[in-house]
């Protein structure tokens, strides 16, 4: 097993993160930037389109299939061309606690200022630190573990342009019915819509995750 797949130093946190949250103990965890964490209701969706779009296509794909559930062939890249640039993709690591950002949508890495396009949670933990990070792999447990789909809002830890993070999270499994993948929809919310020459000015500044400075 590689370095990558060992457990991180923060596991503990977020089993414990997943746990207070599969037992509602959210108000426990300290994280006064999360605004909510629930699994995926009714109307929650309707907020944007991309998010829309991503609940459609799990339903309809539970409808066909009656898996409840999304496989790895339905993601494949064709079928998201909708939402391409609200979506990240995570290959999933040690059972969900940590995860492989193998797609990194354009419009999320403009606000988020980096793309971490091949980066691990715990990798980002590493470098930027605080209590994010933590944040969401202990979501992508809770998926993992109860195989349901969740959302999120949250605001973001520095100073962008937006207000808020709105997320979808929805598991992904292979043939043998593991869940391998997380599909998440992330949009921002709230702020300002930046001007032609702002957007020009914020892309120069998104770094790939491998080309920062090293702390």
């Amino acid at each position: 097993m590689d370095a990558e797949h060992l457990e991180h130093p923060q596991s503990e946190a977020v089993e414990q993160g997943a746990k207070a949250i599969l037992e509602g103990r959210l108000q426990e965890l300290g994280w006064d930037f999360a605004e909510e964490i629930s699994p995926l209701y009714d109307g929650w969706c309707d907020r944007h389109p991309s998010l829309g779009f991503l609940e459609n296509l799990y339903h309809s794909t539970a409808t066909q299939t009656g898996t409840n559930i999304l496989r790895v062939e339905d993601i494949v890249p064709e079928k998201l061309l909708p939402v391409l640039s609200d979506i990240m993709v995570l290959d999933v690591l040690e059972e969900g606690r940590n995860g492989r950002y193998r797609v990194y949508g354009s419009n999320i890495a403009r606000y988020a200022g980096t793309d971490w396009t091949g980066a691990t949670l715990q990798g980002i933990l590493r470098e930027s630190g605080g209590q994010t990070p933590i944040f969401l792999a202990s979501i992508y447990r809770a998926v993992y573990l109860t195989r349901r789909p969740y959302i999120s809002i949250h605001r973001p830890a520095s100073v962008l342009t937006i207000e808020r993070w709105c997320r979808l999270i929805l598991p992904v499994v292979d043939g043998s019915d593991q869940i391998v993948r997380f599909l998440v929809g992330d949009v921002a919310e709230g702020g300002f819509e930046p001007t032609g020459e702002e957007w020009v000015s914020i892309n120069k500044t998104i770094r790939p995750h491998h080309l920062r400075k090293k702390r």
